[in-house]
């Protein structure tokens, strides 16, 4: 699911919408503020993957240290730009496996 900028009410909107929505990935919004990404969010959709897209040593402090701590509670594993480049997932239809390119290792 890419969230763009959605915040926390719009996600909400979204869980009411769509009850039985889950994804395998989720691409946070708002470079993982705390605006958006609530726990309630990630708990329905319970994504494997969860992409944050952010610059390092950006000024907002992004992605901000309570949606990642949700990220991991929630057993989320958490690929950031601004620690592994540039990350390209791509899937094909048919096919139960997806694969997650990173430019950096961990």
């Amino acid at each position: 699911m890419m969230t763009g900028d959605l915040d926390q009410a719009g996600e909400k909107k979204i869980m009411q919408d769509y009850p039985s929505l889950q994804a395998d990935v989720l691409k946070l919004g708002h470079h993982g503020s705390r605006t958006s990404t609530a726990s309630s969010f990630v708990e329905q959709l319970q994504p494997k993957h969860g992409i944050i897209s952010c610059g390092v040593d950006n000024r907002f402090g992004h992605p901000h240290e309570e949606v990642v701590n949700i990220l991991k509670e929630n057993q989320v594993q958490i690929l950031r730009t601004d620690e592994q480049g540039m990350i390209r997932y791509s899937w094909q239809m048919f096919n139960p496996k997806m694969k997650v390119t990173k430019q950096k290792e961990d």
